[in-house]
């Protein structure tokens, strides 16, 4: 009996450069994505800005979060998933410690909340 051998003992430079371009679709797919919800985040800063107050206290948390949505909306859109990732990436290698404090800390509490 004849045994075939999988695509992977045939040729592993392939089965890398598949993995490559399947990786690459991944990335782009999720750029586009991270560009979308931008849009969608500039949408919402705008029309919070038509309908909440513009004045007097309230008009200035309505200012403040509506920057704050666009200006992240445009990150989302210039720089998209991946510019995203490698940014937390380049923190968590400058911040170390902390990073890890932040993690625990976001596991503990997702810990607690999953109890109730």
């Amino acid at each position: 009996m004849e045994r075939q051998s999988s695509p992977l003992t045939q040729d592993p430079g392939s089965a890398m450069n598949e993995l490559q371009d399947t990786m690459s679709q991944a990335r782009h797919k999720g750029d586009q994505m991270a560009a979308a919800v931008g849009e969608k985040l500039g949408s919402a800063a705008d029309t919070l800005r038509g309908t909440l107050p513009q004045e007097g206290r309230l008009g200035g948390v309505t200012r403040a979060v509506t920057d704050r949505l666009e200006a992240s909306g445009n990150y989302l859109q210039e720089r998209g998933l991946t510019g995203a990732i490698e940014e937390v990436e380049s923190l968590i290698r400058r911040y170390p410690i902390q990073a890890l404090l932040v993690g625990a800390g976001l596991g503990y509490a997702l810990s607690r909340l999953r109890a109730r």
